[in-house]
């Protein structure tokens, strides 16, 4: 099977400091060699395989708008993408007795609006930022109807980032980022209902620490931390906790 995966995209620069943008596009997945024909058996559960599988097709529309100020520039977006066939793992209970496999869900939509931004205070201090909603949903799965109307998997309801960056010399700066993810899900009925143990898909919170020192004009070397407030946090298993790393680079 042959498919296409054409984009396009139309600007228009409705005053000199700002700009509208809309941007669609199709993106293609096939299925995997082992997601048609690897099977298994474990125990009393059997996973079929299936030879069949369609492709998965992503339709992506965006709609943006963006302005470039003195010292900062913003933009928010309006996006979506509407999932046909999505190849995911799942039983079909549909039919006796139920099969887990590979299967096509027909169709999923995730819809939403994100604001970013950036601004130089001066010249040692700079920020970025960025903030989205999310509404992913499942709306067309036969073969599991329950999770027809759920939230799609570990898609967060909402994911933030903020970025300070301080040059407290010409060789030195000093950077802080907090990250943060709402609430997702690892189920197709959305039935984890306990998302901070292993298994689950937590919402966090995490800050991030680095210092960057010049050493010449080919040479840097960098001194961090990140989850530096020590969040536990899962998805499925447990992300790494405080993590302390020693960055050498060479090069422009």
């Amino acid at each position: 099977q042959n498919e296409t995966s054409p984009k396009a995209g139309l600007s228009w620069d409705f005053a000199p400091t700002w700009r509208a943008r809309l941007s669609v596009g199709k993106a293609v997945r096939f299925p995997t060699v082992s997601e048609m024909f690897q099977g298994s058996l474990s125990g009393l559960s059997i996973v079929n395989s299936d030879a069949n599988l369609k492709p998965e097709i992503a339709y992506s529309k965006e709609l943006s708008v963006e302005t470039t100020q003195d010292q900062w520039h913003g933009r928010v977006s309006l996006f979506e993408d509407d999932i046909r066939d999505t190849l995911q793992s799942q039983t079909n209970i549909t039919v006796t007795p139920n099969i887990s496999n590979i299967q096509n869900i027909p169709r999923q939509r995730n819809r939403g609006v994100e604001f970013a931004g950036a601004w130089v205070v001066n010249d040692q201090f700079n920020l970025d930022a960025s903030l989205a909603f999310n509404n992913p949903r499942i709306v067309s799965n036969p073969n599991f109807p329950i999770s027809e109307g759920k939230h799609a998997l570990r898609i967060p309801r909402t994911r933030a980032n903020l970025i300070a960056t301080y040059k407290v010399l010409e060789t030195l700066s000093l950077s802080a980022a907090l990250r943060h993810s709402g609430r997702q899900w690892n189920t197709l009925d959305n039935s984890d209902i306990n998302p901070d143990t292993f298994g689950g898909t937590s919402k966090f919170n995490v800050l991030d620490l680095k210092a960057s020192y010049r050493l010449s004009t080919d040479w840097r070397v960098g001194l961090g931390v990140d989850n530096a407030n020590n969040a536990t946090y899962f998805s499925f298993h447990p992300y790494p906790s405080r993590t302390y790393f020693l960055e050498v680079r060479y090069g422009q």
